[in-house]
């Protein structure tokens, strides 16, 4: 019998074991290490915040998280609990490990392509060891180079001043709304240029493209969870055209179509959980 949370599977696939594991609503961890050399975490499902070293971060469906070995962390899962993938990465695989020897969260974009790839050659295809392994050497070398890309960012002050976290903060609580630049601007008091130069230096994107990330990680969400949407009035509640500029967008973010996403990405049923 499955227990209400922890690790329901295990496999292993070359030198990885991935983990699947389960938590309940509501269930909080108290400060723990790992005590793996090295896990790569996929949400499924769900709403998982994590704390560690004074920094809180939140991760939803397709979300990554690269977490060494020492780090620190405690968790909190949200009211309809969670669904999570892991792969454990020995030690001999990558010899050079300064590009992933911190705690860092990732939300879309290429690594979190790779990781929805991953998770449907696990879950919905053969599962041979030879794919499941190309697909997280896959991942591992995207992560590399984001992480080598945000390295090599020079000039970048090291706190984001407050007025921008105030712009900041006014995206992620009205994303699904029309928003413009320069009435961003004019709040802040700063010029529109000086804005989104400023934007772009400390979160590696424009507004726009920070926005259209908002959106379709909450679709996401929507759709790994039980909620029952049609993709039409998911794209209204997202704050899309049409449906059709949200799938296309939400294609280019995670690689699948919105239905393929959802049927992969959902929590299983109770039967599932039992094995």
């Amino acid at each position: 019998m499955t227990p209400a949370n922890g690790i329901y599977r295990r496999r292993q696939f070359g030198p990885f074991h991935v983990l699947e594991a389960a938590y309940k609503p509501g269930l909080r961890m108290s400060p723990h290490e790992d005590g793996v050399a090295l896990r790569i975490s996929i949400v499924l499902a769900g709403l998982v915040q994590e704390d560690s070293r004074g920094v809180t971060e939140f991760g939803s469906a397709a979300s990554v998280v690269v977490k060494p070995s020492d780090v620190r962390h405690a968790n909190v899962f949200g009211n309809e609990g969670a669904q999570l993938v892991s792969i454990v990465i020995p030690e001999e695989v990558i010899p050079d490990r300064r590009g992933l020897s911190e705690w860092t969260w990732h939300h879309g974009g290429p690594i979190s392509r790779d990781a929805t790839s991953l998770v449907r050659i696990y879950r919905t295809e053969s599962e041979t060891a030879g794919a499941v392994e190309a697909c997280t050497y896959a991942l591992l070398d995207t992560l590399l180079d984001t992480l080598r890309e945000d390295t090599s960012e020079a000039g970048a002050p090291a706190a984001v001043p407050a007025w921008l976290r105030r712009v900041r903060e006014r995206l992620h609580e009205e994303f699904a709304e029309a928003y413009s630049v320069a009435e961003l601007a004019e709040e802040a008091r700063v010029h529109p240029v000086y804005l989104t130069r400023l934007f772009r230096r400390h979160f590696q994107c424009s507004v726009t493209r920070y926005v259209q990330r908002l959106r379709v990680r909450y679709a996401a969400a929507v759709l790994a969870s039980p909620r029952d949407r049609s993709v039409a009035r998911l794209a209204q509640e997202a704050g899309f055209f049409d449906q059709s500029h949200f799938s296309r967008t939400f294609r280019n973010e995670f690689g699948l179509a919105p239905g393929q996403f959802r049927s992969i990405m959902r929590l299983p049923g109770r039967r599932q959980f039992n094995e």
